[in-house]
């Protein structure tokens, strides 16, 4: 049996030390660089999923838009032509199109999410008081819809309320 020497002990330790030490800073380094990248990706996850849930805003209010047009359309016609029942027919599916987008472009507008704030972040504010904007102008299309049905509105009022909504409506995504 081989007697080991102080001299032994001492050059194995440092040889452990040293091998730890050249191993240790590369795996501290890959460690760091890992988490920094899974977060760096998780960040473009999060604003990925934000312009997504934009998009869908967007296509919403895009929509309500359009059968908000049609509607106005359906219902010129009908304030101004003597036999209503040739109109009636086609502004009650019109009205329930625009409902239903309506309940949509709610649906969108009153979640309340990280990502519906980050995206009132990146508008600079205006995000949320677009919306109230629109929300306010849209209340009064019941009113509108009354005034519509027994003739009492002029064709020049009810385009112009159809007009401020499709206004309000757009300067949300603009």
């Amino acid at each position: 049996m081989k007697k080991i020497g102080k001299d032994e002990i001492l050059f194995e330790k440092s040889f452990k030390a040293r091998i730890f030490l050249i191993l240790f800073f590369p795996i501290v380094a890959l460690i760091y660089l890992s988490i920094y990248y899974m977060n760096a990706r998780y960040h473009d996850l999060q604003e990925a999923s934000t312009f997504m849930l934009s998009a869908q805003i967007t296509k919403s209010i895009s929509e309500l838009v359009h059968n908000l047009q049609i509607e106005r359309g359906v219902s010129s016609g009908y304030i101004v032509v003597q036999d209503k029942s040739l109109y009636r027919g086609k502004l009650l599916k019109r009205r329930a199109l625009t409902d239903e987008s309506y309940a949509i472009f709610l649906k969108f507008v009153s979640m309340k999410t990280d990502k519906i704030e980050t995206i009132n972040r990146l508008t600079f504010q205006q995000y949320e008081k677009n919306i109230k904007l629109a929300l306010e102008q849209l209340h009064g299309l019941s009113t509108l819809r009354a005034s519509i049905d027994d003739s009492s509105i002029s064709f020049l009022e009810e385009a112009h309320f159809f007009r401020d909504s499709n206004a309000k409506l757009i300067a949300i995504i603009h």
